[in-house]
């Protein structure tokens, strides 16, 4: 009963889960409706398992109509639960991608405003190095006093410049300590999104250029399995649980036609022709097995029915 215990817990536990990332996922989808969804997928994830038992135990009783709703409705419910977990896993990397995205927007711009800046310096430093040149010239044919006047009418565009190439060379500094700072975050990002990107390379031969198409494979194997194993563990369960516990025959597995004690007596004949070697454990008062245990009870059944 343990191993019973375990497959169920695990079912149960698997099916949390996907429900939960579903939910979120739907909620996202519907976010005008949150609490209506949140409502509804609780009680489809419930019922949905619910379903899936019931029809493994009693698919024999059940008539065709019931089958014929109930396989679909527990079907089209693990697409529904299917779509909702790709939702939440999307809009989970969607979202992780935008906060990268927004920070290396703020780069490209703060790159904008630096080459802005390198250009103004680049010009008043050029304006600078042709008021030295003119000077240097001036000295180099010996006009001294020309080259001092020259310096005086050059004063005033000098501060200018000058000015010109302190502001851009501050605003510079702010903006780089800005950039570094968003570049940070990228790179924490590229941490992140680490593992994809290998997984990108083993996929594509160009795993950089095809990282979407990566993380959308790795979202979908993740749901082929999700929601699948959880019913499939259910079903899993119930196998088990009716094994460990030797379930009885049902009445309505027999043909329902016998009903009297010579229509049974050929059956009860057939059956202990067959088990003899179960007699025989019985006589030497050997442990049965579960399946043993199942096989005594059917025939106890059959024997009561007979005497009756």
């Amino acid at each position: 009963m343990g191993y019973v215990a375990l497959l169920f817990a695990s079912a149960l536990g698997v099916s949390a889960v996907a429900g939960y990332f579903s939910i979120v996922g739907l909620m996202a989808i519907f976010p005008a409706a949150a609490m209506s969804i949140l409502a509804m997928g609780v009680v489809l994830e419930i019922a949905k398992l619910v379903t899936a038992s019931w029809l493994y135990q009693n698919w024999e009783r059940a008539n065709l109509l019931m089958k014929a709703y109930f396989v679909p409705a527990v079907a089209v419910l693990s697409i529904i639960t299917s779509m909702g977990i790709f939702g939440f896993l999307s809009k989970a990397h969607i979202d992780q991608g935008v906060e990268s995205g927004d920070a290396t927007a703020k780069i490209e711009r703060l790159d904008i405003r630096i080459a802005s800046n390198d250009k103004a310096i680049a010009r008043a430093q050029s304006t600078l190095d042709n008021f030295d040149a003119t000077l240097d010239r001036y000295t180099e044919l010996g006009y001294v006093t020309r080259g001092l006047d020259a310096r005086k009418e050059q004063a005033e565009e000098r501060v200018a410049m000058r000015a010109i190439i302190d502001e851009a060379e501050a605003d510079n500094d702010v903006l780089y300590d800005k950039r570094s700072e968003m570049s940070a975050e990228v790179r924490a990002f590229e941490v992140e999104v680490g593992p994809i990107k290998y997984i990108a390379d083993l996929i594509y031969e160009d795993g950089r250029e095809n990282l979407e198409e990566a993380v959308r494979a790795v979202i979908i194997m993740l749901v082929l399995v999700f929601d699948p194993l959880a019913i499939l563990l259910v079903i899993a369960a119930n196998m088990q649980l009716n094994y460990a516990t030797g379930k009885r025959i049902e009445f309505m597995s027999l043909d329902e036609t016998v009903t009297e004690t010579e229509d049974l007596l050929p059956v009860v004949e057939q059956v202990m022709e067959e088990d003899k070697e179960l007699l025989a454990k019985l006589a030497d008062g050997e442990t049965l097995n579960p399946s043993d245990r199942k096989k005594l009870k059917d025939l106890e059944w059959l024997i009561d029915k007979k005497r009756s």
